[in-house]
């Protein structure tokens, strides 16, 4: 027996802040408090993202989704007892809340069929909420910058631009807001469907986060004590370009299965390298804008929100080249053998011909640095390779391994490398709120020591200045 009165469904779209609503409302303590006003964020699953659990059960092909496929391909049997589990955690969940109010989020709810949509919601009135009121949430985002948005996306996951381009171009983007907000309207009724620009409410004091929640009625005071999670998923020029060569060079994936020189967080490091944003061509913009009015139409018409007039402008791929040569030299050694090659052999072949002449020497001389260091590396590599081979670490997750490595070097005061171990460890663990928190810990520690350092230096050189200036006088007085 639960207490639900209302659902709320936010589905997106993707790339209008979806993380960082999830991953706040998803918080330990933001969830306390949302609780004590009525509103429930479901927490029994290891996620914030509740689409990625919800996509498998109401699925045509639940065979082809993500999660089922990687990091391992999942039988029939273990897909279905896998879905039996989360839906038993989150009646559970349900049964054991008194809230009124419950919000399910997850973008990629957004892109089933009508007819699976219509299985959830049946799923939804079979487990007691037949009676309830229905509220879904959508955000929409102008269709150029949410292709470009997606495009940049989609090279985490393997894809190649040309192949996202194309799919974008000739699938998605001509009905977008059509199949997208449609479908809901079919199963739910135009009354219980609200859209919002993300442009506008992203402009919100408090974010998205502050936007939904106050669009549910939860009081200001409330919000205000929200601890925000913002998460900021763009990536550089040159991240976006890089990805885009080893996609192609060395996949992702190869006939449906992981390549074995690959791994699926093997980009984190990567999203770390600043410079100005990826951008598409301005050609392909104005391609982009082209296919989507008439989609762009039907919203006007029907939720009043217009993108007809958009300022498109021509991006420079290099602009900002300097700021992510500092950032590439910092996370080189956190890369996968793999990803460290291919990096260098796209600095020698590609990226040092396109750059500003002025720059090519910088470039150069880090292609000559990486390759200095690849031996060391190289020997770091063997010997983590024979550690995990001797203590029969197969099929365990490698980010536990350099997790608990990590902490055992802590514990021998050796922060340096303990913060390189941890590193490692979020590039198999990108998600894991310990292992961020605690290489933030180590970052802090190696800071704090360097300034400790150079206060002891800077102390050392005054006295010794002192000192110097003292024997000057002597000398002088001597002679006088």
């Amino acid at each position: 027996m639960n207490h639900i009165k209302e659902v709320i469904l936010h589905v997106g779209l993707s790339k209008t802040g979806t993380s960082s609503i999830q991953s706040t409302l998803y918080n330990e303590g933001n969830n306390k408090l949302l609780l004590k006003e009525g509103i429930l964020y479901p927490r029994c699953w290891e996620q914030s993202n509740h689409g990625n659990i919800l996509l498998s059960p109401f699925s045509t092909n639940p065979e082809t989704v993500g999660p089922n496929k990687f990091p391992k391909i999942l039988s029939k049997e273990e897909i279905e007892e896998k879905d039996k589990l989360n839906l038993n955690k989150f009646e559970t969940a349900l049964s054991k809340c008194t809230a009124n109010k419950l919000i399910i989020s997850g973008e990629v709810i957004s892109s089933i069929s009508r007819e699976n949509i219509g299985k959830l919601k049946k799923y939804l009135m079979d487990i007691g909420f037949n009676k309830v009121k229905f509220k879904i949430m959508i955000y929409t985002r102008n269709p150029v910058t949410w292709a470009v948005s997606t495009i940049q996306q989609q090279f985490k996951y393997g894809d190649q631009y040309d192949t996202v381009l194309k799919i974008r171009k000739n699938r998605d983007l001509p009905t977008l807001f059509q199949d997208k907000i449609g479908k809901f309207i079919d199963i739910f009724g135009k009354d219980s469907v609200y859209v919002y620009p993300f442009e506008e409410a992203r402009t919100h004091e408090m974010g998205m986060v502050g936007h939904l929640l106050e669009e549910l009625n939860i009081d200001k005071k409330v919000i205000n004590n929200i601890k925000q999670i913002r998460t900021n998923e763009s990536m550089s020029m040159f991240t976006g370009e890089f990805l885009t060569y080893i996609n192609y060079r060395i996949p992702l994936i190869i006939d449906g299965k992981q390549n074995g020189n690959r791994h699926i967080s093997d980009h984190q490091p990567l999203l770390k390298i600043g410079g100005n944003k990826f951008d598409i061509s301005l050609e392909e913009k104005k391609k982009i804008a082209k296919v989507t009015q008439h989609d762009i139409g039907w919203l006007k018409e029907s939720y009043g929100i217009d993108y007809t007039y958009e300022n498109l402008k021509e991006t420079k791929i290099y602009e900002n080249i300097d700021t992510s040569f500092k950032d590439i030299e910092k996370i080189y050694p956190n890369l996968t053998k793999t990803i460290r090659d291919s990096l260098v052999e796209f600095m020698e072949n590609k990226l040092i011909s396109e750059i500003p002449f002025p720059l090519k020497d910088h470039c150069f001389e880090l292609i000559m640095q990486f390759k200095e260091q690849e031996q060391d590396l190289i020997r770091i590599d063997h010997v983590e390779d024979r550690f995990q081979s001797k203590l029969n670490t197969k099929g365990v997750n490698k980010g536990v391994i350099y997790r608990e490595l990590a902490l055992l070097m802590e514990g021998y005061d050796q922060i340096k490398i303990a913060k390189l171990f941890m590193g490692k460890a979020g590039l198999y663990l990108p998600n894991g709120p310990f292992i961020k928190k605690k290489h933030e810990e180590y970052k802090q520690k190696l800071l704090q020591q360097q300034t400790i350092n150079e206060s002891i230096k800077t102390r050392n050189e005054i006295a010794a200045a002192g000192k110097k200036k003292s024997i000057w006088k002597r000398i002088f007085k001597k002679e006088s």
